[in-house]
């Protein structure tokens, strides 16, 4: 099998629609999402193999296609096929680079409405809150005030490889990358067109918010799985229609990028626990009797949330995450909407204890390691890649 990495580029604006229907209630203007679900990029890769085997879709579900079928899969079945993205990438001094949000720990400090420093936020002393007693919030430094989200923001595989690093505790405010440097968005007023009349419909009239990327942005898949024989032959490159409006996208296959992120610097001797930090969006559901769960597996007992992370025992004792993405879609197989899922977001950042092995021996089995999804296909989407680093607990050390 072969692991390749895609790189698509939107030859236009293009629309990945948020998880609201178009006649929503309570809000005229419907965003987009970007970069766009996973399930939208995987879509396109698949239409793309498929099409450039000359398949009629109409008769994929026939005898005839089953050896590609094994290889694709169908709606919900992904056969062997394994994803992890999707990745942001920019072209910097001529070679593509991979960016990933700002972790949801780092805000900056602002004066004169510009940012002037990024700082790390820390574990704060165990209170009562909504979520019971004793449970630990994230706090900034003391004695800092007026500071903001990052999470417009990117940086480069660089400078997140240096704030992993055990030296590393915060960034630099001139390595931010504002998300109006790599799209904009667009705004856009539609109508519904009655196509027997031609005359537009009445009260069908949309508002929508495009993103266009910049010269030099596009987005990146890694997927693994396919099997390149007769049956399924692998396009080089080609265009596709990408998005909610079919917009045309240049694609481009590549064999698979090497893991840029390198393991961080650990003692065999190191104290302390560990901070995960999140690539891709999770799934957690909410635990049976409906009470918040932060990851995966988790269950809350005393203070803090008990739980297991590839067959070790944690104990997690604070978690910063942003707002939730909700995602739904079409399924064209079926042609019927899919059902909306909740995630945790990308960059959202979690504080822990391995209850059982050293600090080190987790910090090497959870790098770059993939968190055990609720659903098998989350896991083969690709759902929860994490990324580790040392994190010493000021508050229990004082």
């Amino acid at each position: 099998m072969t692991a390749q990495t895609w790189r698509f580029t939107p030859l236009d604006s293009c629309f990945f629609r948020e998880s609201r229907p178009m006649d929503a209630i309570g809000g005229s203007e419907l965003t987009s999402c970007f970069p766009p679900p996973i399930r939208t990029l995987l879509g396109a890769i698949r239409s793309a193999i498929g099409e450039y085997n000359e398949v009629d879709w109409n008769d994929y579900l026939e005898a005839q296609y089953a050896a590609l079928r094994e290889q694709l899969g169908t709606s919900d079945d992904l056969a062997k096929l394994e994803v992890s993205g999707p990745w942001l990438v920019q072209k910097i001094n001529g070679q593509w680079q991979r960016l990933y949000p700002v972790p949801l720990n780092q805000v900056g400090r602002v004066e004169q409405g510009e940012i002037q420093q990024v700082v790390a936020l820390e574990p704060g002393d165990p209170c009562h809150c909504d979520l019971g007693e004793k449970v630990r919030m994230a706090r900034p430094p003391k004695g800092l005030n007026k500071i903001t989200s990052l999470a417009a923001y990117w940086i480069t595989e660089e400078t997140l490889n240096r704030l992993l690093s055990a030296s590393g505790n915060t960034i630099s405010a001139n390595e931010l990358i504002p998300a109006g440097d790599l799209f904009s968005e667009e705004p856009r007023l539609g109508i519904a067109r009655d196509n027997r009349l031609r005359a537009a419909e009445q009260g069908q009239l949309y508002q929508t918010r495009h993103i266009r990327p910049k010269p030099g942005v596009a987005i990146e898949v890694d997927l693994q799985g396919i099997m390149v024989n007769e049956a399924c032959k692998l396009p080089p490159e080609g265009i596709i229609r990408l998005g909610a409006e079919g917009r045309g996208a240049a694609f481009e296959v590549q064999p698979a990028k090497p893991a840029g992120l390198s393991n961080p610097a650990c003692p065999d001797d190191a104290r302390g626990g560990l901070m995960l930090t999140l690539l891709t969006p999770t799934a957690a559901p909410p635990a049976a009797d409906g009470s918040y769960v932060p990851l995966p597996g988790f269950s809350r007992e005393g203070g803090s949330w008990k739980g297991k992370i590839k067959g070790d025992n944690y104990t997690l004792h604070c978690a910063i995450t942003g707002k939730a993405l909700r995602e739904g879609g079409w399924d064209m197989q079926a042609h019927q909407p899919r059902p909306v899922q909740s995630y945790i977001p990308g960059g959202s950042v979690f504080y822990c204890t391995p209850d059982e092995i050293s600090s080190s021996a987790a910090l090497k089995k959870l790098h770059l390691a993939q968190l055990e999804q609720p659903e098998p296909i989350d896991q083969q989407l690709g759902r929860g890649r994490i990324i580790a680093s040392l994190w010493t607990d000021r508050e229990n050390n004082s």
